[in-house]
């Protein structure tokens, strides 16, 4: 389970402070597929990183089982975010000098993995999504949707709990978005794992079992339930 109680994040951008989520509660259960929605700016990839382990709120907690964010130095978030979750992000962020395979291995071997292990898994998870015949490429000799693919099986590498997926179909045509998200709902159905989805689209959330509307960095009820004014402070103080 992840939970978010009472989180906050504000980033200075010059003598201006930016109130990026102001009070965030959430609580995601083990095997839920469930998407984050809101306009740009709303805080849904901040939220999305303070739930990644990738930050940590300036005030309130986030939560994986009993492990609160707020309380890891750095080395305790990278043992979080490397035994516990995958991360699939909108450009792909694949190393352009390596095959398909070896970007699947990298994050076993930060792991301490050995090779051949490391080396069978990764063709196992390549398989999985669907690329099991482009192993020897690189990311320059594959399409967008085949990238993308790539970078899910990486996320994949280290039997994470939790994937998290930030825009994943955003540089991709909507045939193509199709078939990540169908991979995503595959995963989540057959294999149990938690998927949480950001997406300004309404209709891959609607692939979700569950949607997440944020407005401004609170929490709404639903897509047309913007804070009243009397509810929101300037982003700007």
């Amino acid at each position: 389970m992840i939970k978010a109680e009472n989180a906050t994040r504000t980033f200075a951008m010059g003598t201006t402070k930016v109130r990026a989520l102001r009070g965030v509660d959430l609580k995601i259960e083990d095997g839920e597929f469930v998407a984050i929605m809101g306009p740009s700016g709303s805080g849904k990839s901040t939220l999305l990183y303070l739930l990644g382990a990738l930050d940590r709120p300036d005030a309130g907690s986030i939560l994986h089982g009993d492990q609160d964010v707020a309380d890891c130095d750095s080395d305790g978030l990278a043992e979080l975010r490397g035994k516990r979750i995958g991360f699939v992000f909108q450009m792909f962020s694949l190393m352009t000098t390596l095959s398909a395979l070896d970007n699947v291995e990298l994050p076993m071997m930060f792991q301490g993995m050995p090779r051949a292990k490391r080396r069978k898994r990764a063709e196992e998870l390549l398989e999985l999504v669907g690329m099991g015949d482009r192993m020897g490429h690189r990311p320059s000799e594959l399409s967008g949707g085949e990238q993308q693919r790539v970078a899910i099986a990486r996320a994949l590498a280290n039997e994470p709990d939790v994937l998290l997926a930030d825009e994943p179909t955003g540089n991709l045509d909507s045939y193509t978005g199709a078939q990540i998200i169908e991979l995503l709902e595959t995963l989540n159905r057959e294999r149990g794992m938690t998927v949480v989805l950001v997406t300004h689209d309404a209709s891959l959330a609607s692939h979700a079992e569950r949607n997440i509307h944020l407005w401004d960095g609170r929490m709404a009820d639903g897509p047309m339930d913007e804070p009243s004014a009397e509810r929101r402070n300037t982003d700007a103080e």
